[in-house]
């Protein structure tokens, strides 16, 4: 028994399953976990080396080199890129797609552990980690008020740190910003020299001094008593009263060397909110944890918090959530309006509210029972996935149309409505079924391809493909079930029928006249086709389309040499600026620092970065890129430093991609290097569309060089080491012990009088004492060379580099790169240097490769399943043409909308690839089934156009406006499906024009084409 004829004859078995699956449904979506993207496990590890004190070139060959020669004996390794800068090395191992990264990163540190022994045995043990993008903060947030700055930092640390950990799905809380508690011991250097007393005496007391120990344990009558030897500090008097050895077994006080005071570390950088002093509070959620619900939760506790303390303001600086919810609620919006324009291009054709109803009830079934098998697969519910289901409304009516249909012609040619739901149903079910899988199979190769796009776009491939399936099974069990019941009563042509009646008749005429005039017809879309291909390099090429998500990065970068006061009055500057931006809602600065999403923790006194907060798209007139724009004129105007402004990237944030275009000089000799990449960035910048060009070659930071004299010190008694130790903790500082209170623990920090030492010239008279306890200046064994430190040295696959990255503007992404490599190909490279190119260009064009060999396999795919159909290996073709006059249809599409060729809209070319040939499946099956009933040919196409004209233009109208809400681009996250909409409807509605005529042509030449074969070969066969 067929399904649909079992559901005609079990209509409460239907319902109930249809309720069950409902049910099932609306559970799974209150499961459902809510994200911006789903879940990207980039294929890249990093290796990060401290060795303090080495420069870039002793990094370079004593760690970095010996590691990337390691690392190149792992498998599945696609490339290996490092930096060695000083005091650190860094070594990034990109793999190949689709590689256990929790098996390579174990592989990584077995290989590591093999050469630890061959490192220099100062250096740290190298760290391995994975690129994992939920590691970026889902929240930021500033936290000011009336009290002053030190006391929020102090709030901060002590209570709002541990309230906001403890919430579910918090994986860490970073405070930055402020002034950190500290118990600053400053030795005054005439005590010292009187005393005979060195920091690290001073530093050792402290330690011996401030420690509770375990006794062991005694017995004491019947108990068993604890021992615990208690002298841990309790007073800054006890710490300020501590013995301290001086020269000579004299022993002195603390108080009498040094000044002991409760204070705050030296600010080496800071943050302002508005203009305020600040403290940012960063939010990290875990692998696993829904931001959306992490944002709430953090977000119920800080009012909590305000209410306990209501002198404590809370401004949210980032919120990743609020985008997430936006983008979720502009593509359901989008969805819902698709079926609404769908379900009202249905009433207008069947002019009926019971078919209507009928068909309509495929959409929001179809939909809920999808959240099932979504919840099932273990997607979530974010961009990809929820615009998979957007994609697919308008084409979950379409079965259900052409089911309806036949069922509604065999109803008006005087069948019952039992046996109008059984004959319609049934002569259809093949054809939609085919169609249904026609679409189905695209999406296979976008699921097994690897690369970043079968990553980004696998969830919305398996949802697109879940919910064509549950259409499938609706339209042959409830539509027949209901068309049953419903339609009871003899039907009369309908109110309208007489315009479709018309229409019919004019397409039928028309096809009389193409019929008799093939060759021109053939000769036309031939000619449409070429046009087509002559018209794709005037569309542009790009990675991803940019997101606008309201928010943008302000970058300066003064000479490496400049104090922050030098810095403050650029940002000063800078913070003008953006004050005549009438978009602007906040900013938050960071001075000293290049960013909370840095690896870089040292401080950083000659940058600054501001994170800046546009108001939402609604409330402003232009886009976040030409503010962007407006500010990198503006920025021009502020002399002395580098100003990189950026808009934020979704997808670049994560760790993946990076700059558009990235130029890589390879070559061995530093000096050279240097030089190509100051001619490649006076070219580069020559050409038109190219933004924020810059050397990855920078000049080093000036480096005072203090040199012992090994023989004078020896003298002394001293070594380098105990030299260069005490000129660390005499000028740094070091933390000899921790101050316990109430709960709390404080750094107790050791140095001597800043003051003594606030210039260079003071270095030369910054007292020392010796192993005997005699007190020396410091230039009595070392002299001082100023010179200009080195830079770091990149490499990559073992050989040096120099990248020059850029950015674009105005202009599509492969004009622009076409652009460079003309302009660097006239550049006179010295033997041993190469060129090569990098950045989102080298991901764009190895993503559209993975996705053009998805295309080819798709339309592979989709005539196999074609040819199971009709049994047939002609008709096949036949429809095959619709795929060619589609393609001409998305060059169009784009053009008219100024979009171009990316990764979403080549994901909408090989949906097209299953779409575009229903139509053609549904007018061939009917002509076959005609003339199987021993229809003339030519009578057959007639009768089939006139019968098949009214489905075919209600699917294509119901899938064309059901898109059409997300091709239009409005609202947050809209830009990213645009593009794969546009094409959809560009190519569908093109080609669906020309189907109707082109198709029944082909029809026909390839079936003379047969018969003439047939007939030479029964010619051949006779003469025999």
């Amino acid at each position: 028994m067929k399904l649909s004829e079992f559901s005609i004859h079990h209509p409460v078995t239907v319902v109930m399953i249809v309720l069950l699956t409902l049910l099932l449904g609306g559970v799974s979506l209150t499961r459902l976990d809510i994200d911006l993207l789903p879940e990207m496990n980039f294929p890249v590890a990093a290796v990060v080396t401290s060795y303090e004190g080495a420069g870039p070139l002793e990094i370079e060959n004593m760690i970095t080199r010996p590691m990337e020669e390691t690392m190149g004996t792992v498998n599945n390794v696609r490339s290996i890129t490092s930096s060695s800068a000083s005091g650190s090395s860094m070594v990034i191992v990109e793999y190949n797609w689709g590689t256990n990264m929790d098996f390579a990163t174990l592989e990584m540190r077995e290989k590591l552990d093999l050469i630890r022994q061959y490192l220099p045995p100062d250096a740290s043990s190298p760290l391995v980690f994975k690129f994992d993008p939920t590691l970026m903060p889902v929240m930021q947030i500033g936290v000011g008020g009336s009290r002053d700055i030190s006391s929020v930092r102090r709030y901060a640390d002590e209570v709002l740190k541990g309230r906001l950990e403890r919430l579910d799905g918090v994986a860490s809380i970073t405070i930055s910003g402020g002034l950190e508690r500290a118990i600053l011991v400053d030795i005054r250097p005439d005590s010292l020299v009187a005393y005979g007393v060195a920091p690290s005496q001073v530093a050792q007391a402290l330690m011996a001094q401030n420690l509770n120990l375990p006794g062991g344990t005694i017995e004491d009558g019947k108990t068993n008593l604890l021992i615990r030897t208690v002298g841990e500090f309790r007073s800054i008097e006890e710490i300020r009263d501590i013995p301290v050895p001086g020269a000579q077994g004299v022993v002195v006080k603390l108080r009498d060397v040094a000044e002991v005071t409760d204070g705050y570390k030296e600010v080496d950088r800071y943050s302002l909110l508005n203009g305020e002093p600040s403290v940012a509070i960063t939010v990290q959620k875990q692998t696993s944890a829904n931001p959306v619900q992490v944002a709430r939760l953090v977000k119920q506790e800080l009012k909590v918090l305000k209410e306990e303390n209501p002198d404590i303001d809370y401004t949210e600086i980032m919120d990743q959530s609020i985008f997430v919810e936006r983008s979720i609620g502009v593509l359901g919006r989008s969805a819902v309006n698709g079926a609404l324009l769908a379900v009202l291009v249905l009433f207008l054709f069947l002019r009926s509210f019971r078919s209507t109803l009928m068909i309509s009830l495929a959409i929001p079934i179809s939909v809920i029972t999808t959240f099932t098998l979504v919840h099932f697969a273990g997607l979530t519910l974010n961009m990809l996935s929820l615009g998979g289901l957007a994609l697919g409304v308008g084409m979950l009516v379409d079965n259900a149309i052409v089911v309806l249909e036949n069922i509604f012609r065999y109803r008006q040619e005087g069948y019952s409505a039992l046996e109008a739901a059984q004959l319609g149903s049934a002569g259809v079910g093949k054809a939609i079924s085919a169609s249904t899988l026609t679409t189905v199979v695209v999406f296979l190769p976008v699921v097994y391809v690897e690369g970043f796009a079968s990553v980004v776009f696998k969830e919305m491939a398996l949802t697109v493909i879940f919910s064509l399936l549950m259409s499938l099974v609706v339209s042959l069990t409830l539509i027949p079930m209901m068309a049953s019941r419903l339609m009871v009563r003899p039907l009369r042509n309908q109110q309208g029928d007489g315009v479709f009646l018309s229409l019919a008749q004019r397409y039928r005429r028309s096809l009389k006249w193409v019929l008799k005039h093939r060759k021109m017809v053939v000769a036309f879309g031939v000619l449409i086709m070429i046009l087509g291909i002559a018209m794709i390099p005037v569309v542009g090429t790009e990675f991803l389309p940019t997101v606008d998500q309201s928010r943008l990065t302000v970058d300066i970068r003064l000479p490496n040499e400049s104090r922050m006061a030098e810095t403050e009055v650029v940002t000063e500057k800078v913070m003008q600026i953006l004050n005549t931006i009438p978009e602007l809602e906040s900013v938050f600065l960071t001075m000293g620092g290049s960013g909370a999403s840095t690896l870089t923790t040292s401080a950083q006194p000659h940058r600054a970065h501001l994170d800046v907060k546009i108001v939402g798209r609604a409330m402003r007139d232009r886009k976040t890129a030409l503010v962007v724009e407006e500010l990198r004129e503006k920025f021009k105007e502020v002399p002395g430093a580098k100003i990189s402004v950026q808009e934020t990237d979704m997808f670049m944030g994560g760790g993946f991609g990076g700059d558009p275009i990235v130029i890589k000089i390879k070559g061995d000799d530093l000096d050279i290097l240097q030089d190509l990449a100051t001619q490649a960035v006076a070219r580069v910048r020559q050409v038109p569309g190219t933004r924020e060009v810059e050397s990855s070659f920078t000049a080093g930071r000036p480096e005072l060089r203090i040199i012992i004299d090994k023989d004078i010190a020896i003298t002394y008694g001293m070594t380098v080491y105990q030299a260069a130790a005490a000129v660390r903790s005499s000028i740094s500082g070091q933390t000899a012990t921790r101050y316990r209170l109430e709960g709390d623990e404080i750094d107790v920090l050791v140095r001597l009088d800043p003051e003594m030492v606030a210039t260079a010239g003071d270095l030369q008279w910054m007292p020392l004492v010796t192993p005997l306890g005699n007190t020396i200046p410091l230039g009595e064994l070392a002299r001082f060379e100023l010179e200009q430190g080195p830079v770091a040295i990149g490499r990559e696959d073992q050989a040096r580099i120099v990248e020059v990255s850029m950015g674009v503007f105005g202009r599509d992404l492969g004009s622009v790169t076409d652009d460079v490599r003309a302009t660097m190909g006239e550049l006179n490279l010295p033997s041993g240097y190469s060129i090569e190119y990098g950045g989102q260009n080298q991901d764009m064009w190895e993503a559209f490769g993975d996705l053009f060999f998805a295309f080819g396999l798709a339309v592979v795919l989709v005539y196999m399943v074609m040819a199971s159909q009709f049994e047939s290996l002609v008709h096949p073709l036949t429809i095959m043409f619709s795929v060619p006059f589609a393609l001409v249809g998305v060059i169009g599409s784009l053009i008219v909308t100024g979009r171009t060729v990316n990764i979403p809209s080549v994901i909408g070319i090989i949906m097209l690839a299953g779409i575009v040939v229903n139509n053609a499946i549904v007018l061939v099956d009917y002509i076959n089934q005609l003339r199987e009933e021993k229809t003339e040919r030519d009578e057959a196409i007639y009768l089939a156009g006139e019968t098949r004209l009214r489905p075919i233009l209600m699917t294509t109208l119901t899938t064309v406006l059901g898109l059409f809400p997300m091709a239009l681009g409005i609202g947050d996250g809209s830009e990213l499906l645009a593009p794969l909409a546009t094409v959809v409807i560009g190519g569908l509605m093109f080609s669906t024009l020309l189907t109707l005529f082109f198709i029944p042509v082909l029809y026909t030449l390839l079936d003379d084409t047969g018969k003439r074969l047939t007939a030479l070969a029964a010619a051949s066969a006779k003469g025999r």
